[in-house]
């Protein structure tokens, strides 16, 4: 019987969607349509049946989600579910032969249907909700008892109950519309009570629902979220030609962010306490894991799959204490924080089940099975209080891949992201697609959050993740970890003080080749208090993001810079745009159409102002005035040769830019690839004097070696030690370089690399007077690599990754060494050899 209502149901979603009459020539059949994009209130029912080859649209591209439809079309729909057969004519006295005469004629002889008064059907007039609810209701068999009201209020009170009356429904009068039938049928069809629905009250009294980007809802049971999730996942099987790929201050003061200094405990009496360098972060007062981590006398560097306990000051008394190890060999530690007689190190570990798994997941024909490729995200808290005898605190582990965190103040926020397999998610169980966790506290494995605890945004659809966002106390570690769990996927994270935002790219796919792909990035805001965090919403916005620094809050405004489109592409040309969210991630104000087919390489907000680069054959440095969140607007423009990669703040009125020079291309380079781009060279830095808003200016630059330079802070910010206080700078660099009579031919073309030629660190003077002034070089590699008498495959272990500084020693990390310099004069002072 289910079969025979699907095929029913299919058939009278053809007379939904196709006009009374031949329209062959105006149809097309489309793999997407424009006006139902999948943030539409009605893309889950109206794509089931694109997809199910009975929807198609108009040569515009069009669904025409709004258009009415007539008495006659309803009707014809709902005979065919009903398996009525079509029969009659003449029953009205505007319904003699026509096409759907036998429908009008047989559907009232079964009590369906009645004419009016006046011994009219009127086939052509719009139908509306009441009338519709009736014809629905009769055929799925609902709604039949005794009323005490209006005539269709049984009608419509079976629909209410079954969550099936569409949220923008706002009235019985309301004409229905394509998208609405096909809401109405859908929902019935497979029995969908997730999303929202209108009521009787919200249709006495006109009022519509919110069904995008209102409350939030929360699942009411295990088999509600089930089957949410498998419509997903049929939409994610079959709907490839529309596939969405989801990418993975003074406290509140912007301006002063940057690398600060800090004071170490009490090192014993008669020595005083050095100042030392932190981990270089975007928002002053948010910590971000990394790496290296230091106290000001011990250096903890994460390496492989141990931690390193390194007493490194005094300089001249540095050696390595103890190591730390995870008593997982699958266990890779990503980064790592500080806090106190605490180390906290995350990571994942792969090929690891938290619990076992369901046999009918081994049992599955489909490959891979789901947990062929399972993540555990792994948080394990040590007691460093003595260095020499570490000792496991606490250790969590959850079902999913860690993202990225945040520590503020004595909490750590963290993010993660679990997916499941959308091939299999119809044959689990309810409960087994839920993530769960193992905390040694309580020595037990559990779900992270019971079903009904899971939020969800109608109508933002991610058909195949959940987002964990979570809050651990390192002040009462034996106090619950509250975790957010939500549908949603994970991407780039910021957070203020105050919140954080998880931001997830969505490529929408046209593979008929028309539409090319639309991108779109959906952010999640999570509301930030003490060691609780609280989902309050979400929002979207055109294009995509470049990393973290693309996204900012201040006085209580997100704000987000995204690229749109390809600045390769003539057909889809590129541009850049700068959007504003209130509190409830609705945007206010918007600035798009910045550099036309460039994309952006670096952006910096910094209160009221944002300054960004873009590139493709010259480098514009824009400043943004965001003073007034409605109406984001460019105040000033410097267009310079190269690019910024990193933008950081420096003193009130100036940024340094971290990036690439570029030249011309050659005459050769015009006739193979065009004019429109330029070849990078060495690495740039620059700093900008921003002091007149409207005019900035380049202030001072250097370039260091030529094409093949390149530097680990050009893709990662917490490369760069910076200290303004001090005026010093340092950065990991491999230099390249070409020799000077090469370089000086008219024919060496701009494409050339050099020879490495230096590998290590490079020690800078800063300020504003004088720029960039070098203090000196470090490196871990000895004089015979650089004459060629080493290995070149085996310089990675004397990279260095990281440079901070205790007192007057400047200590730099590689992945086999921690060294320390003079300050003063670089001269070499100790090091600890890990190999």
């Amino acid at each position: 019987m289910k079969n025979l209502i699907t095929r029913f149901l299919l058939g009278a979603m053809v007379a939904i969607l196709l006009p009374t009459v031949s329209l062959a020539e105006s149809r097309v059949q489309a793999s997407s349509f424009d006006d139902v994009t999948r943030i539409h209130a009605n893309f889950q029912a109206i794509d089931a049946l694109r997809e199910a080859g009975v929807v198609v649209g108009y040569d515009d591209g069009n669904f025409g989600e709004d258009r009415p439809i007539n008495r006659a079309e309803f009707l014809k729909i709902a005979m065919e579910i009903g398996d009525f057969e079509a029969k009659g004519s003449g029953c009205y006295s505007d319904v003699a032969d026509e096409w759907f005469a036998g429908y009008v004629c047989a559907a009232t002889e079964v009590g369906l249907v009645n004419g009016y008064a006046d011994g009219s059907f009127k086939p052509g007039h719009t139908i509306n909700f009441a009338e519709a609810s009736k014809m629905i209701a009769k055929v799925f068999a609902i709604g039949e008892g005794e009323t005490q009201g209006v005539w269709y209020e049984s009608y419509v009170n079976a629909l209410e109950e079954r969550s099936a009356i569409p949220a923008q429904v706002d009235s019985f009068s309301a004409e229905l519309t394509r998208a609405e039938m096909a809401e109405i049928v859908w929902r019935l069809k497979n029995g969908i009570t997730y999303k929202v629905s209108n009521d009787m009250a919200g249709l006495r009294n006109g009022v519509a629902k919110v069904e995008v980007g209102g409350a939030l809802q929360k699942f009411d049971s295990c088999s509600e979220l089930t089957a949410y999730n498998r419509e997903n996942a049929m939409s994610y099987r079959w709907g490839l030609d529309d596939f969405v790929m989801s990418s993975d201050s003074p406290v509140e003061e912007s301006r002063n962010e940057g690398t600060g200094s800090a004071q170490p405990e009490d090192l014993g009496a008669g020595e005083s306490a050095p100042s030392y360098s932190e981990t270089n972060v975007q928002v002053q007062g948010v910590d971000e894991a990394d790496m290296v981590k230091t106290d000001g006398e011990y250096i903890y560097y994460l390496k492989d799959d141990t931690v390193k306990v390194v007493r490194a000051y005094p300089a001249d008394q540095m050696v390595e204490l103890s190591e730390i190890t995870f008593g997982d060999d699958a266990f890779w530690g990503t980064d790592m924080y500080l806090d106190g007689d605490k180390l906290v190190v995350l990571g994942s570990s792969w090929g690891n089940l938290i619990r076992p798994m369901d046999v009918a997941m081994m049992e599955s024909s489909i490959m891979p099975y789901p947990g062929y490729y399972n993540s555990v995200t792994r948080i394990l808290v040590f007691d460093i209080s003595d260095k020499s005898n570490v000792s496991l605190w606490r250790e969590l582990s959850y079902d999913g891949d860690y993202s990225e965190s945040r520590k503020v103040d004595g909490t750590v926020y963290f993010v993660m992201n679990k997916w499941f397999n959308p091939y299999y998610v119809d044959t689990i169980e309810e409960e087994a697609g839920l993530p769960y966790v193992y905390d040694s506290s309580e020595a037990e494995v559990r779900e992270v959050a019971s079903c009904d605890a899971v939020t969800y945004m109608p109508g933002v659809i991610d058909v195949d993740n959940y987002l964990m966002v979570g809050a651990l106390s390192l002040d009462d570690l034996d106090s619950e970890v509250d975790v957010e769990v939500l549908l949603g996927s994970s991407g780039d994270v910021y957070a203020s003080r105050d919140n954080l935002y998880v931001a997830s790219a969505k490529y929408h796919w046209d593979f008929s080749g028309s539409a090319g792909y639309e991108e779109e990035t959906v952010i999640h805001k999570f509301a930030l208090d003490g060691n609780s965090v609280e989902y309050k919403g979400v929002g979207s916005v055109p294009g995509v993001l470049l990393n973290q620094f693309s996204m900012d809050e201040s006085e209580g405004y997100f704000r987000v810079a995204t690229t749109t489109g390809d600045f390769w592409s003539d057909d889809n040309p590129s541009s850049n745009n700068v959007y504003v969210l209130n509190e409830d991630m609705n945007v206010v104000g918007r600035l798009e159409g910045v550099a036309m087919n460039e994309r952006i390489y670096s952006v910096r907000f910094m209160g009221d102002v944002a300054y960004m680069v873009t590139f493709k054959n010259v480098d514009p440095f824009f400043v943004l005035d965001l003073s007034s969140p409605t109406s984001p607007r460019i105040l000033g423009e410097l267009k310079l040769p190269g690019y910024s990669d990193y933008l950081h703040p420096y003193k009130d009125n100036y940024v340094i830019g971290f990036g690439k020079d570029a030249v011309d291309p050659s005459a050769y380079d015009d006739w193979m690839w065009g004019d429109n781009f330029a070849w990078y060279q060495g690495m740039k830095v620059a700093m900008f004097d921003v002091t007149d808003l409207t005019d900035p200016k380049l202030l001072h630059s250097m370039v260091i070696g030529d094409r093949g330079t390149e530097s680990a802070l050009l893709s990662d910010h917490k490369a760069l030690m910076f200290d303004e206080e001090r005026g010093l700078m340092a950065f990991p660099i491999s230099i390249s370089t070409i020799p000077e009579n090469i370089k000086n031919d008219p024919q060496t073309p701009g494409s050339a690399y050099g020879k490495t030629t230096f590998i290590g660190a490079h020690v800078y003077d800063v300020s504003v007077e004088n720029g960039f002034s070098l203090r000196g070089a470090v490196t871990h590699l000895s004089d015979d690599f650089f004459a060629g008498g080493e290995d070149y495959y085996w310089f990675y272990d004397g990279m260095i990754e990281r440079i901070l500084y205790i007192g007057n020693y400047i200590y730099t990390v590689s992945d086999s060494i921690i060294q320390a310099n003079n300050l003063s004069g670089l001269s070499f002072v100790k090091r600890v050899d890990f190999n």
